[in-house]
């Protein structure tokens, strides 16, 4: 009779731990679907197809590119400090690096991107953020994980033209290219 109590209890435990390990196979299944859901790329945007190296405007874009100064109602608008250096990068799978240091102050931001160029529009979406990144960075819009841009673009010779307005007014950074190489991601 004893043996029997012990065969049903072990019996019993038997079963709840299948059924232990049925739910915990189901929440792990779950869980990792989830997780894996949000480690999917997403287009950006959804309908723009991914850049291609036969394309002549990204090959034009791709490189290093240092801001050089600002067009505003048509005068120069020479850097604001002349510590602060912003890059531009861009490479032929898409993907992008913004960044900007002040030597005089040691503030430093850098971001990842993903882009396409459509139509003559850039756009870019940040996708992480240098965990070094100084305090300030948050203050920077372009500095925000997420943040999506749609900027018109041209080229004037070996200059890249990014073109925003203040108002009605046009405001065209000016980007100089440093090198024709693509950034190492």
């Amino acid at each position: 009779m004893k043996f029997k109590s012990i065969q049903k209890a072990a019996f019993d435990f038997h079963e709840k731990l299948k059924i232990y390990f049925v739910s915990v196979l189901a929440i792990s299944s779950a869980l990792f679907l989830i997780n894996t859901s949000s480690f999917a790329e997403i287009p950006f945007p959804k309908s723009i197809p991914f850049p291609h190296s036969s394309d002549p405007e990204l090959a034009k874009i791709v490189g290093h590119w240092g801001y050089s100064h600002a067009l505003y109602k048509g005068q120069v608008q020479p850097k604001r400090d002349p510590d602060m250096f912003l890059n531009y990068q861009f490479d032929l799978k898409g993907n992008s690096i913004l960044s900007w240091h002040n030597q005089r102050t040691g503030l430093f931001c850098l971001r990842y991107g993903k882009f396409t160029l459509v139509d003559g529009v850039i756009h870019d979406k940040v996708v992480d953020l240098d965990p070094n990144n100084s305090l300030t960075c948050a203050e920077d819009p372009d500095m925000r994980l997420n943040t999506e841009t749609a900027t018109p673009y041209s080229f004037n010779g070996d200059q890249l033209l990014l073109h925003l307005s203040i108002g009605a007014d046009p405001f065209i950074f000016v980007w100089t290219k440093e090198s024709a190489t693509e950034p190492i991601f």
